[in-house]
């Protein structure tokens, strides 16, 4: 019983050393390139590009809240030390779903199979752009 008690013991603090240490000198973040595109199909008043801009920024909102909600260094990257930045342009259609994602430029194939899944996981976004837009975001993986 005791064997099974102390086994356990350090089954948990592996586990513990093993979390610390997975999380411990990496870094995720991402920005916008300046490449954003609203499709402004026909001729607008103010009042309408107004709200297009409004529900852009809104969609842009949930976007930052839920990237940021998946962010994760990808395990196999974390392991091979690999370190590195993708840039993403992708189209966001009128229902607020992915409609194209294309990979821009990629430091490593590990980090843009993450980095892909990573967008993915954002869309739908709950909410619904006046027009759809194409957007570019570029994600850093960093390891310290």
């Amino acid at each position: 019983m005791l064997k099974k008690i102390f086994c356990l013991s350090i089954l948990i603090l592996f586990a513990c050393f093993s979390f610390v240490f997975a999380n411990n000198g990496v870094k995720i973040s991402y920005g916008y390139t300046p490449n954003l595109v609203l499709e402004l199909s026909g001729r607008k008043t103010n009042e309408q590009i107004n709200d297009i801009q409004k529900s852009y920024e809104l969609c842009q909102q949930i976007f930052d809240e839920r990237i940021k909600q998946f962010m994760v260094y990808p395990p196999k990257a974390f392991r091979r030390k690999i370190s590195g930045n993708v840039v993403i342009r992708f189209t966001v259609s009128k229902e607020g779903t992915l409609s194209s994602l294309a990979v821009i430029d990629s430091d490593s194939p590990v980090l843009t199979e993450a980095a892909i899944a990573l967008i993915k996981k954002v869309f739908p976004l709950g909410a619904k752009p006046l027009e759809s837009f194409t957007d570019c975001v570029k994600i850093c993986y960093k390891m310290e």
